[in-house]
Parts: structure tokens; sequence; C-alpha cells
């Protein structure tokens, strides 16, 4: 089946796993076809991640089908499984995949710790 001519949504990029240090930042990207409007919505092992997070920034490029979460400032607790749905009227797909986080190393901590009290 040609997925541009999905009426249902279909993803034709999806999530890839991440490894990342902690206080650094993780991007998942999708692309979605479908018959709009399609609704999307970004979860991890607890549920549905709260768009007024600081941390937390959702893009949608409607046009182009693209869907971006990024979250700034990982944390260790951030590790875990995370998932896109893609609904619309005719259906809804499930994307997902991890966020592995390393915890930072000392001498950078140190680093940073440093540069923070420059400020």
């Amino acid at each position: 089946m040609d997925a541009s001519k999905s009426k249902a949504p279909v993803f034709i990029k999806e999530m890839c796993n991440i490894e990342e240090v902690e206080d650094s930042c993780a991007c998942f990207q999708v692309k979605i076809a479908g018959e709009q409007p399609i609704e999307v919505k970004w979860c991890d092992e607890e549920g549905a991640l709260d768009e007024n997070d600081v941390r937390i920034d959702m893009e949608e490029d409607e046009a182009n089908g693209v869907y971006t979460l990024t979250i700034t400032d990982l944390r260790m607790d951030d590790s875990g499984v995370y998932t896109c749905e893609a609904k619309n009227k005719h259906g809804k797909t499930i994307s997902e995949a991890t966020i592995g986080i390393e915890p930072m190393p000392d001498q950078a901590r140190h680093l940073c710790d440093k540069v923070a009290h420059m400020e």
C-alpha cells in the first residue's frame, strides 16, 4: 500500500532509540502520512507527557507530516520507553523507542558547576 495515499495514519519515519548523557537533550522525530486532522500524543511509561513541562517541547508541522518531541535537561529518571500515537477518524498507529541516559562524568559535572558559578 502506498503510505502517501493512506487515510489512516501511517508512520513514514518511526521513532529511533536514543542514548544520551544526563543534563543534555533528546529529540524524537516522526513523519506521518494520512488524512488530516491527525491527533498526535506523546507518552512515557507513566502516560501522556505534560505540554506545560518547561523541559518538554512538542512541535507539529502538519503540512509536512513531521512531529517532534524534544526533552531538555535530561534526568536519569527520564530513561525508559516513549511512544508516539497518531490517530484520526480512520484509525490509529503507535511508534515506540527508548531513551537510555548515562550519568554525566564527574569531570564534566565539575566543569559545568564551575561555569554555572561564574555566571
